[in-house]
């Protein structure tokens, strides 16, 4: 136990503290701390019920990306099950820390990447995935990035995606995009000013100054525009954050045969009647 003290104590020294994954260590050791929050060991165990009641119990001859994986909590959850997971992070930081949890937990399919996940050709990834972790990234990318990001995806992706993300609940700012979508939603000033400031802002963007948060709607147009055949949001089991613009999404890539049914896009105002003409007549009534 003192070796795997030992190890976190000199990735700590090299590379900072862990800020976001509290892994559970060999000995009742944490990268942060026994007391401190699991929150994200419990996001893992939920991302990876999703996948069973997919997919079936039995996850292990299933690929992961996990993108944007920060110190790679959520992928060693799926790790410890012998999944394949490649795990992406433009920070090294992070990746160095995300390494050494895995080496001294011997997990053997689980890799992980530095790189840019706006450019994923440039990373040795598969080629697809079963199973793309989309978590806590969405909404920290830039407007005119998002629809690429997600067309990327849908490239590489044979089974679903989870998208775990912030959303505005009001289309403050619009965005016009390529294929005639519309993203509506806020921009948001992002954390630090400068290079320096972003490369040590671990939970924040890369590159961009501001990010935009979709509406529901717009997050919905985008994945499907993209190439996802159904879009969903997960109501139960669910994730409880403690704020209500947090949500989880799973969207399915589908067979890649033409649709048959061509959807509409999703507007932000539905002036629609609230009520069907029986139910305001009242004949729906039984005396």
């Amino acid at each position: 136990m003192q070796n795997i003290e030992r190890r976190l104590n000199d990735i700590r020294t090299k590379h900072g503290k862990w800020t976001a994954h509290n892994i559970a260590l060999p000995g009742g050791i944490y990268t942060i701390g026994p007391h401190a929050s699991v929150m994200d060991i419990r996001r893992g165990d939920y991302f990876v019920e999703i996948a069973m009641a997919i997919f079936g119990e039995d996850l292990r001859n299933l690929a992961v990306l996990d993108l944007g994986c920060l110190e790679g909590g959520l992928s060693i959850q799926f790790a410890r099950l012998d999944v394949h997971v490649d795990g992406v992070d433009i920070r090294g930081d992070s990746i160095a820390k995300a390494r050494t949890a895995a080496d001294i937990l011997e997990l053997n399919s689980l890799r992980f990447f530095e790189g840019d996940v706006l450019n994923l050709p440039k990373i040795e990834l598969r080629n697809t995935y079963d199973i793309i972790l989309c978590a806590g990234l969405l909404y920290h990318l830039d407007a005119k990035d998002q629809f690429p990001f997600l067309r990327s995806l849908a490239e590489r992706c044979s089974g679903i995606i989870i998208v775990d993300t912030h959303i505005s609940h009001e289309a403050v700012d619009v965005f016009e995009g390529s294929e005639g979508l519309i993203l509506s939603g806020r921009f948001i000033q992002e954390g630090g000013t400068s290079a320096e400031d972003r490369r040590t802002a671990m939970w924040a963007s890369w590159s961009n100054n501001r990010s935009f948060w979709l509406t529901e709607q717009s997050l919905s147009n985008a994945l499907y525009t993209a190439g996802f055949s159904l879009v969903t949001k997960a109501t139960q089991p669910t994730f409880r954050w403690p704020w209500k613009d947090r949500k989880t999404w799973i969207a399915f890539r589908g067979s890649g045969m033409p649709r048959v049914f061509q959807a509409e896009h999703l507007t932000e105002a539905d002036n629609r009647p609230s009520e069907h003409p029986t139910v305001a007549a009242g004949r729906n009534v039984h005396v």
